[in-house]
């Protein structure tokens, strides 16, 4: 198992901003400059799934296996003999907000789906929640 966490703390953001965007899975290329679509198969939800296009890549269904409203969902991506499970957490501590993303790649082929996939989704996290950010903001303005 492989295991790698991205997080950022930022003030004057809530985390009610930040799950307005997060829950907008269809509206997530509107901020993520690396995906062609992004598309939900009914509610955000615990057991929801949507399917997923990056730029290049194929299309991919990913499951909602955890939801908690304005504190964290869990999606999970299935490859063969592996899976990528990509924890997204809101932790609010006296008027800060972390914004933290968990990617950890589980199975036989764990090691070679990281290489394929992992390592470019961690290098991306740093961008992708600044991104994130800047959404929320401006959604919120």
């Amino acid at each position: 198992m492989w295991t790698q966490s991205y997080s950022k703390t930022v003030e004057g953001l809530s985390a009610a901003q930040v799950w307005k965007v997060w829950s907008d899975v269809d509206s997530w290329h509107v901020w993520q400059d690396d995906i062609e679509y992004a598309r939900m198969n009914g509610p955000f939800e615990t057991g929801g799934s949507f399917k997923f296009k990056p730029k290049g890549g194929p299309n991919l269904t990913l499951e909602l296996s955890d939801v908690q409203p304005n504190t964290s969902f869990v999606d999970i991506t299935r490859f063969p003999l592996a899976r990528m499970v990509d924890s997204h957490e809101l932790i609010e501590r006296g008027g800060a907000l972390e914004i933290k993303t968990t990617i950890r790649m589980e199975g036989p082929l764990a090691f070679l789906w990281r290489k394929i996939v992992g390592e470019d989704v961690v290098k991306s996290l740093p961008a992708q929640t600044d991104k994130l950010i800047a959404q929320a903001t401006l959604a919120c303005a």
